[in-house]
């Protein structure tokens, strides 16, 4: 049986490459479908806005963060790192702006860190965070409350009881503030501030022993300090 042969082989070159065209066309069109499957699902999660939040927020664009922000809740209403992001973005504002609107700022925060622990965040950020606000807010007893139950939650950073001794000698708690005060200075051994705290502490629960004694540990680290800095030591 002959084989049948194609009369123009230009023809058959023109056939095979409006095929191969077409063969294109249609894997570019399943990538382009499918790139723009994907970014849509990209952008019905909160995860792309929060980026751009947290951005704009670290650029100093407030008002950027916001509305990026609003977009990321939107999306992810019951996400709780949309609202460790919010309350990042009060903080910031709060610390960046000046009375009344720093506690209209910090209040703000507390609510976003509030309802992003009740969503069940795990970030150490928002507890922390909260903490502060409630402190500049002289809110202290919040501190205190608070920082317990983190404490009981599992919490072992030093600067949890750093935060509430602070809040229990601003609130003049202290007895209470004591044993906090040892436990953040196991953490922060050479924290002036602290050992200060610490000192005062004992004077204004009539120790005045351990008040002298800490006057001693305060002498000896700052003189030990100012040796590092090569400053001259105190008189």
């Amino acid at each position: 049986m002959e084989r049948r042969s194609l009369k123009n082989p230009r023809t058959a070159l023109r056939t095979w490459a409006g095929l191969l065209a077409l063969l294109a066309c249609a894997i570019a069109a399943g990538e382009y479908a499918a790139m723009r499957h994907g970014l849509a699902l990209r952008a019905a999660r909160p995860d792309m806005y929060l980026e751009e939040a947290v951005a704009r927020l670290n650029a100093g664009d407030f008002p950027g963060a916001l509305v990026a922000w609003q977009q990321a809740e939107e999306r992810g209403p019951n996400d709780p790192a949309v609202y460790k992001v919010k309350g990042d973005i009060h903080h910031r504002m709060a610390e960046a702006g000046k009375a009344p609107r720093r506690v209209e700022n910090w209040k703000k925060a507390v609510v976003a860190y509030e309802k992003a622990l009740r969503l069940g965040s795990k970030a150490p950020g928002v507890r922390m965070n909260l903490l502060a606000c409630h402190l500049n807010l002289e809110q202290y007893d919040a501190v205190v409350a608070a920082g317990r139950r983190f404490l009981d939650e599992g919490a072992t950073d030093p600067a949890y009881y750093r935060f509430i001794a602070t809040a229990c000698f601003r609130r003049g708690r202290f007895v209470e503030a004591v044993p906090y005060l040892r436990a953040a200075l196991e953490g922060f051994p050479n924290d002036l501030y602290l050992m200060g705290l610490l000192k005062q502490t004992y004077e204004k629960t009539g120790q005045a022993a351990k008040a002298g004694e800490m006057d001693v540990q305060i002498r000896d680290v700052e003189s030990r300090l100012n040796t590092l800095s090569g400053g001259a030591p105190h008189e």
